[in-house]
């Protein structure tokens, strides 16, 4: 249902959106809507049609077999979803890879597991008895992913923050607290995953309720993300226009990524989008050849120098390509 609801929102607020973050919400709606129709599939069999039958409860059948790779697919769109977005943010060596090893061991041991329970499905003796080893490491490989993601993040983004004006210093630390809100369900329930995956018994199978839930928590979390760019679309919009390069880069990144990035002489991207539309307002709100009044800071200097500083770095890189 909260899934739903984050869909319906981003169809709202974002219905024309073309490019990579659109593909990646419709691709965790659908396959979190084809888990929630398995799960329904699996419980409708396992607790009404086979009620009271507490061997068949038990039992690794062919309506089990999908159980790996229903959770598996959307997880790894959401954690491919937040390690683009970080390295488009950072360009940062030192993050990529600890998130591509750690994703790839994820990713590794979801397969395993996946195949073993196709296999226990099927009669094979000893498959069942390492199910769980690959999902423990599944788990806290996915678990140190999301937190290294989410840590660099953080981290990230107040060092850029250091030196700006205190209004953007507040929305950096915004985003901030967006990011630690958008990791923390997903990291509870792999959490609580992980801890009852190792009490499991004949008479103990708890850690099946967040297992059935962790995808959706991926999926929610993914969604929250996206949609709160909402609420940040003005203050970005500011900070871009005050703070230059800096500013710029945050709100290509994290608000609109449908539009192909020009890249600058520091290293930084600037949105071509972005860009043309700032030019479009100092036109339109330009007072003389050297400056312009804009509504959105009260500095009409200092807002000129780096709205010109933006727009020099951009041309040079031009030019050098």
């Amino acid at each position: 249902g909260v899934l739903f609801v984050q869909y319906y929102n981003y169809f709202v607020n974002f219905w024309d959106e073309r490019g990579r973050t659109r593909l990646f919400v419709h691709l965790t709606f659908i396959t979190c809507s084809v888990k929630f129709a398995f799960v329904l599939w699996y419980t409708w069999d396992k607790f009404t049609s086979h009620y009271g039958d507490w061997s068949y409860l038990l039992k690794f059948d062919h309506i089990t077999a999908p159980l790996g790779v229903s959770n598996l697919i959307p997880c790894v769109i959401c954690q491919i979803f937040y390690i683009y977005r970080c390295w488009r943010l950072s360009y940062n060596l030192y993050f990529a890879v600890p998130a591509v090893v750690s994703f790839i061991i994820t990713t590794g041991a979801g397969l395993a597991q996946m195949s073993l329970i196709i296999a226990a499905s099927k009669g094979v003796a000893g498959a069942f008895r390492v199910i769980f080893l690959f999902s423990n490491v599944a788990l806290a490989a996915g678990l140190i992913c999301d937190t290294f993601i989410t840590c660099f993040t953080c981290f990230y983004l107040w060092r850029q923050a250091r030196g700006l004006s205190a209004r953007t210093e507040n929305l950096v630390f915004r985003i901030i607290k967006l990011s630690i809100e958008s990791a923390t369900g997903p990291l509870l329930v792999a959490f609580a995953n992980l801890v009852l995956n190792n009490f499991f018994t004949n008479t103990n199978s708890w850690f099946a309720l967040p297992n059935l839930a962790l995808t959706h928590a991926y999926g929610c979390s993914l969604l929250y993300t996206v949609n709160s760019r909402k609420g940040l679309t003005k203050g970005l919009r500011t900070m871009a226009l005050s703070e230059g390069i800096i500013g710029a880069r945050l709100q290509t990144i994290l608000v609109s990524e449908n539009h192909h990035a020009i890249p600058t002489s520091t290293g930084r991207s600037i949105g071509r989008r972005q860009f043309e539309q700032y030019e479009n307002e100092m036109r339109e709100h330009r007072v003389s050849g050297e400056s312009f009044q804009s509504d959105i800071c009260a500095d009409e200097s200092e807002m000129n120098e780096r709205s010109t500083a933006m727009r020099s770095s951009v041309i040079l890189a031009e030019s050098e390509k």
